[in-house]
């Protein structure tokens, strides 16, 4: 069965089976389509799907189509080419995959599932829940919220803005990929491998560990820590009351701030070049 849906027209609670398709052109809307494994919804330049139910099948929003409320509970939405998503949910076995020109606001990505976000894909917004994950794989991502045993992974040409990572949540940053703007929560870690993170704050038992690759201007806060690892690198930290700067042996700190209260640790074998120790501040060189 094809099922197109054109100007002025609408349909509600279809439901796919396996080889069945639903066309959503200019001015069409669906409400409430399930696609059944097997099955297609393909949303187009100014048609609306709205409240979709993809089990097991795959929903397709491009060229300038937009889908909202859907639930991806297996199978997976696709969007690119300037569609638009706003407020999917993403249950366990079901993805998103944002591409090329695609536009993803306010995902919910929960146990299981996940959002996958490739070159010139963006997501906005987007709440990953414990055992959820989103990847950054040359696509851009803005105010991501990392909850409990949440992940999020930005990997080569891979571009997080302003995430917020919570206790138990973890944001890995690999080779060629940027991570800048990052709140740590206590509890939350920021974990460089080869990736690069400027601005990052680390709140209250927060921590930044720097595998390797490069942190810029991160702020240590009150029992938070950054940990720099052999062959990495830190550089303009600003180490505040009761927070920890760790230079194990083989690793770098470059210019960093320490306020009244912080303490910057060089291990033997690791370097700091260009410390500023303000008053009540402490550097231990071993």
């Amino acid at each position: 069965m094809t099922d197109h849906i054109v100007s002025g027209s609408s349909t509600t609670g279809t439901l796919l089976f396996p080889n069945d398709t639903q066309e959503v052109y200019s001015g069409g809307l669906t409400l409430s389509t399930t696609i059944l494994s097997g099955g297609t919804e393909t949303v187009s330049a100014g048609g609306t799907a709205s409240r979709t139910n993809v089990s097991g099948g795959i929903e397709i929003v491009s060229s300038g189509g937009a889908a909202s409320g859907t639930i991806v509970s297996s199978g997976s939405e696709t969007v690119s080419n300037g569609g638009l998503t706003v407020s999917t949910l993403i249950l366990s076995g079901g993805s998103e995959v944002v591409s090329s020109g695609g536009t993803a606001n306010a995902t919910t990505v929960s146990n299981g599932g996940a959002e996958y976000v490739y070159s010139s894909g963006t997501a906005v917004g987007a709440g990953i829940l414990a055992g959820g994950a989103i990847y950054l794989s040359g696509g851009t991502a803005s105010n991501v919220n990392v909850g409990v045993s949440a992940t999020e992974y930005v990997s080569a040409g891979g571009v997080d803005v302003s995430a917020t990572i919570q206790s138990g949540g973890v944001q890995y940053v690999y080779a060629s990929g940027t991570a800048s703007g990052t709140i740590v929560a206590g509890g939350g870690n920021e974990i460089l491998t080869g990736g690069t993170a400027s601005a990052t704050t680390l709140q209250t038992n927060g921590t930044q560990t720097i595998s390797s690759g490069v942190a810029v201007g991160t702020v240590i806060g009150s029992k938070a820590v950054e940990n720099i690892l052999a062959g990495a690198t830190a550089s303009s930290a600003t180490i505040l009351s009761g927070g920890v700067e760790n230079v194990s042996s083989g690793a770098t700190a470059v210019g960093a701030v320490i306020s009244a209260g912080g303490v910057e640790r060089v291990l033997n074998g690791g370097t700091a070049i260009s410390a500023t120790v303000l008053s009540g501040g402490t550097e231990y060189i071993a």
